[in-house]
């Protein structure tokens, strides 16, 4: 009997795909074994595969939405399909596109397993090019692609047969000109044809962007795409099997949201305690008591769609981790260099002065370096929105504040280090005056020989002096602008009143846009290892000079301690005199 559809290339193209995934083609390491097996669709998949069918069946273009929780496997799906796209049809581009490099590169692994367990490595009907896989066999010549998004602009050189973007709420919900990156994605397919495949998967991040739209329309059956959600509650590893009782048996009693889970969605009890104990280890600051969810817990493991984009509560940068975005830049050579200011002088608000290194050409990351203030760092993690607004409470605002002048002012993309900075609590005390002259003094300047030391007109540059490409300071009233401008007579110079954030079409406010400017930059990479401690302490000498972080003070009794632990108990005095007796530098190591 013939096939019904011979005549649809992308059901042909399906049912050859299902027939590899029976015979166990396509080789994937599973994630809890670590062990080389074939890929066999689980329920999420599934899901995946019938609305594919479903819409080749129809004679339509492949278009999936797919807001999901974590590791169900649907980038896994969609890497095998894009691979064997471009291994079964000539003249074929399958593009994937990644939120960071790191990503990307992740990404590829899985097709270069699923390739290697194919062809050998000296088969020449085949190329492999970095993140690329050419197949060249005479009349053939497709490409399995795997890109970067962020950072440049892809997909606009050829037409794009099959796209699947991973991670696509993050790449795009919180920047006008990723979303516009987006759409050029989308837009380089061939769009008078069924012969094309487009996925767009991604765990929730705010309601803010394309993706979200994309899911609400598909949902209502307003699009063309079709919507695949994933619950967390579909997946058969997120139970707590020790746990023996019944709904009844948890303490504290259930709540309204956890019985809406068991009516709507049938969740056993051992999900539930799985649930419980996640927020617990990871959200301590959560009640559990309280209705609905953590945000992140939300976004990571929705139960729901509107979960995956449920408007934005608690850490204004929640995808910010000390541990994670401490790093240590060795060099920055090259860089440019930005100083940010926001004006605290009384109570709880700390004088601000932030030192920033950017390199537009690298993908979009943050790091923070280890001789920053503490207290910078934590304001990081402890500036929240307010519940009873939905805006960022006025309060461990101040580096935050700092570093949004600077990103937004000079849009700044790429990476963005803060390798200083100067935090003041009480700084009408100080007084500006003193401010400044700290200022000076950490940018390497300094007051001539036989000069008066307050006299800050007359601060020069020392031969290590930086040069600022530009300097930004909270002016939104008159006593600030006065403040600004007193600074550049003061040599702090250029500094100049904040601007705004770049135009977008989805403007939700100076304030949000530029939360949105840097949460891009926090939940991309951070490219650097940790400060490294050597027990000879010849690293810390260079990593010190390299930054420009030798403080020209005596050391706190924590620091003393630590130079008597790398010097081998040596007594400590001048910490220059110290560091310079450390023994080889790093190239040396």
């Amino acid at each position: 009997m013939l096939n019904p559809h011979r005549n649809n290339p992308m059901v042909r193209s399906l049912q050859r795909f299902l027939v590899r995934l029976y015979r166990g083609d396509f080789k994937i390491r599973d994630k809890n074994s670590r062990q080389i097996i074939p890929l066999l669709p689980n329920s999420a998949q599934i899901k995946l595969l019938r609305a594919m069918l479903g819409q080749a069946l129809a004679g339509k273009p492949i278009k999936c939405a797919v807001p999901k929780s974590r590791k169900r496997g649907i980038s896994t799906l969609a890497q095998a399909w894009q691979y064997h796209l471009a291994e079964v049809r000539s003249e074929w581009n399958s593009l994937t596109v990644a939120h960071r490099a790191e990503d990307t590169t992740e990404i590829f692994s899985i097709v270069q397993r699923m390739h290697s367990y194919r062809y050998d490595e000296d088969d020449k009907t085949v190329g492999i090019a970095r993140t690329a896989i050419r197949f060249k066999a005479s009349g053939h010549n497709s490409k399995y692609r795997a890109m970067t998004a962020m950072g440049n602009y892809v997909a606009s050189g050829s037409d794009t047969h099959a796209l699947h973007v991973s991670e696509a709420a993050l790449m795009e919900s919180q920047s006008n000109q990723d979303a516009k990156k987006l759409a050029a994605m989308i837009n380089s397919m061939p769009q008078k044809t069924a012969e094309v495949s487009l996925i767009l998967e991604s765990t929730g991040m705010g309601p803010l962007g394309m993706f979200p739209q994309i899911c609400y329309r598909a949902e209502s059956g307003e699009s063309d795409y079709a919507l695949i959600f994933i619950s967390w509650l579909e997946d058969p590893d997120l139970t707590d099997d020790d746990f023996k009782g019944d709904y009844e048996d948890f303490e504290p009693p259930m709540t309204q949201y956890e019985h809406s889970l068991v009516d709507e969605h049938k969740a056993t009890p051992q999900q539930l305690s799985w649930r419980r104990r996640k927020i617990l280890n990871e959200h301590p600051e959560w009640n559990i008591k309280k209705e609905g969810n953590p945000p992140l817990f939300g976004y990571h493991y929705p139960a729901r769609l509107d979960e995956c984009f449920s408007e934005v509560t608690g850490a204004v940068y929640p995808r910010f981790n000390k541990d994670r975005h401490t790093r240590q830049v060795i060099d920055t050579d090259g860089w440019n260099l930005y100083r940010g200011i926001d004006y605290g002088w009384e109570g709880s608000h700390a004088f601000v002065c932030l030192w920033v290194a950017h390199n537009p050409g690298l993908p979009p990351g943050f790091a923070i370096g280890p001789d920053v203030p503490k207290e910078v760092i934590d304001q990081f993690v402890m500036y929240v929105y307010d519940p009873k607004t939905g805006r960022p409470k006025k309060a461990n605002d101040d580096s935050c504040d700092a570093l949004r002048y600077i990103v937004t002012t000079y849009h700044l993309t790429g990476f963005v280090y803060i390798y200083k900075a100067l935090f003041v609590l009480g700084a009408a005390k100080v007084g500006p005056n003193g401010i400044a002259r700290m200022i000076l003094e950490m940018s390497n300047w300094h007051s001539p020989p036989g000069c008066d030391a307050n006299d800050l007109t007359l601060y020069r540059a020392k031969p290590l002096a930086e040069t600022y490409a530009g300097g930004v300071a909270d002016s939104h009233n008159g006593a600030q602008k006065a403040l600004t401008t007193m600074f550049n007579t003061w040599n702090i110079t250029p500094m100049i009143a904040c601007g705004k954030p770049a135009q977008r079409d989805n403007s939700a406010g100076e304030v949000a846009d530029g939360v949105a400017d840097v949460s891009i930059l926090i939940a991309g990479e951070t490219r650097f290892d940790p400060l490294p401690i050597d027990v000879k302490g010849n690293r810390l000498q260079v990593i010190l000079e390299k930054t420009n972080c030798v403080r020209p003070k005596a050391l706190t009794d924590d620091e003393t301690e630590f130079m008597r632990k790398v010097n081998g108990q040596r007594q400590v005095g001048n910490p220059m005199m110290e560091m310079s007796t450390m023994g080889d530098s790093w190239e040396d190591d």
